[in-house]
């Protein structure tokens, strides 16, 4: 394959504009020469010289216009177009690429016509080259992306050497960054405008929300509180039936949070110590049914008058706000996280500074009310509160943008698989820690695939990407584990063999997507079962010896 550069003839630039040029291209798809006694030397180049399959840019002096690859022999044509496609010595091309400014290059202006790039070590032949190479690269990454957005993970497999990782960085790097979505009040004002409560799904939702409500109402009536005991109160021990599982676990569906310590609760069950641990203004009170005692005093009268001034020196906000909401739910809006809370105010574009977190909380809750009453909406504060947490990243705030809307962002990460990967390793397992104590506890651990995972349902409008390189080199069935299904039913829960926090259900959403990478000449390539490669697309990344 040879590269060559053809150009306008220099004579002629008022005639022969670009644009038209281009519109030749676009239109007919040829390139060509006229006939000129001056030119027969580049004549008998471009029909004896030039072959299928050579590379050619097209070019106006030393300003690119189009890169093409000969599709074609040289033929005649008699009848031309004097203001059009005026040459008669033309050939077939298919066009690979247009110049873009951001591309900022060009092309030294040669003798001639037609210039062939004999000399592969010159600077034009360098640039020419250079832009093949980016031009192949964007094709395969550009197809890659379109099968990766369709399949959700792609393998790129081939020999070694051919850039396969590379390719699944660069893939990876134009997937995540940033880009505007659109404004996010319009997003949510179209989707309050549209809510149906008749729709299946919000009836179910809002029948088990409701039965979630009434079941937590009846094991704890808020004039009971102060009645709260040890056994009624405490997690720890693994049951599901306690005040505290309720408020982190059994009311998650009604408004997220997430405490972060069993030490949020004040007084929980320790099972290294096989005793009650008792934090905050009960620490140093050596009975723990007194300690009790004066917790669910402070909870009562919480849930009683609605002031937080002495208790949220305790138990702190979030929890505070879980309780508030779980029992008057018309008054307070269902997110508890105050940077959650945040980042759903600018969303809005509201102003927060100066007020508390339950002041904000209120302001939000007035927000949703109003939106309500402007569109006539049968939209309840749980599913304006799942429309946030599903369309924006409210969790971090990194893709609301005051300015500009919602700006979408996401993030890539590389693993390497090895005959020893498991799905302890990759999924979720079990690991030893050493406690303040010097106890050694075994605790759950989400991996970096269930780890990003979260990371994609909670930014909705980010794309995640994870590279496994040399993904051929473990067992996959024992990597997978129950995943392989949820690699094909994406958003669906499948239920892992580790609890964690509670709960045994993971879910690949469709913003998550994995790219393996393959190396042909392994032997392990063919214990890859059937189950496994058909939920996979596999691209070949091969060699090119013209570059």
């Amino acid at each position: 394959m040879n590269y060559w550069h053809i150009q306008l003839h220099p004579n002629d630039k008022n005639t022969f504009s670009e644009d038209i040029v281009i519109g030749i291209l676009k239109e007919k798809s040829v390139i060509g020469l006229d006939e000129w006694e001056e030119g027969q030397q580049s004549i008998d180049q471009f029909r004896n010289e030039m072959q299928i399959g050579d590379i050619v840019v097209v070019k106006n002096g030393s300003s690119p216009i189009a890169l093409v690859k000969v599709k074609g022999d040289c033929r005649f044509e008699e009848n031309v177009d004097e203001n059009f496609d005026w040459f008669p010595h033309r050939r077939e091309v298919e066009i690979l690429d247009f110049y873009k400014q951001d591309y900022n290059f060009s092309i030294p202006q040669a003798r001639g016509t037609l210039s062939i790039c004999r000399d592969l070590t010159n600077a034009t032949s360098k640039i020419i080259i250079n832009w093949h190479i980016m031009y192949m690269t964007n094709k395969i990454k550009d197809d890659s992306i379109n099968l990766l957005k369709y399949k959700n993970q792609i393998i790129l497999q081939g020999p070694p050497g051919t850039g396969k990782t590379r390719l699944a960085k660069i893939i990876a790097e134009d997937l995540i960054k940033s880009r505007a979505v659109g404004d996010p009040e319009s997003i949510i004002d179209d989707i309050v405008k549209k809510f149906d409560p008749n729709e299946e799904g919000i009836k179910i939702s809002r029948e088990n929300n409701e039965k979630l409500l009434n079941t937590f109402y009846e094991l704890f009536p808020k004039d009971s509180l102060d009645g709260l005991t040890l056994e009624s109160y405490c997690a720890g021990k693994g049951d599901r039936d306690n005040f505290c599982w309720w408020i982190e676990r059994g009311l998650k569906p009604l408004g997220y949070y997430f405490p972060g310590s069993a030490r949020a609760y004040l007084i929980f069950w320790k099972k290294e110590l096989e005793d009650y641990s008792k934090h905050g203004f009960i620490k140093d009170i050596e009975d723990n049914n007194e300690a009790m005692k004066k917790v669910a005093d402070l909870l009562y009268e919480v849930v009683q008058t609605k002031k937080t001034d002495t208790a949220v020196a305790y138990f702190g906000a979030g929890f505070l706000l879980k309780l508030l909401n779980s029992y008057y739910p018309d008054e307070y809006f269902p997110i508890n996280s105050e940077r959650m809370i945040d980042n759903a105010l600018k969303i809005f574009r509201e102003d927060f500074q100066g007020l508390d977190v339950f002041e904000k909380n209120k302001k939000l809750n007035e927000i949703f009310l109003n939106r309500k009453r402007q569109f006539n909406s049968s939209i309840n504060s749980f599913e304006f509160a799942r429309v946030l947490f599903e369309k924006f990243n409210i969790k971090t705030g990194e893709n609301v943008d005051v300015k500009n809307g919602i700006v979408a962002n996401g993030e890539y990460d590389v693993i390497q698989f090895h005959p020893g990967y498991s799905y302890e390793d990759f999924v979720r397992g079990i690991v030893a820690k050493t406690t303040e104590e010097g106890i050694i506890s075994y605790q759950v651990e989400n991996k970096i695939l269930a780890d990003f995972a979260q990371k994609a349902v909670d930014d909705p409008n980010g794309n995640y990407v994870l590279i496994i390189d040399e993904i051929n080199r473990a067992n996959l069935p024992s990597v997978l584990g129950e995943l392989i299904y949820a690699l094909e039913y994406r958003s669906q829960f499948v239920t892992s063999m580790y609890e964690y926090k509670g709960e045994r259900e993971i879910m690949l959403p469709k913003n998550l997507f994995l790219i393996g990478t393959m190396n042909t000449a392994d032997r392990s390539v063919g214990h890859i079962d059937y189950a496994i490669r058909r939920r996979f697309a596999f691209i070949d990344v091969l060699p090119d010896e013209n570059v």
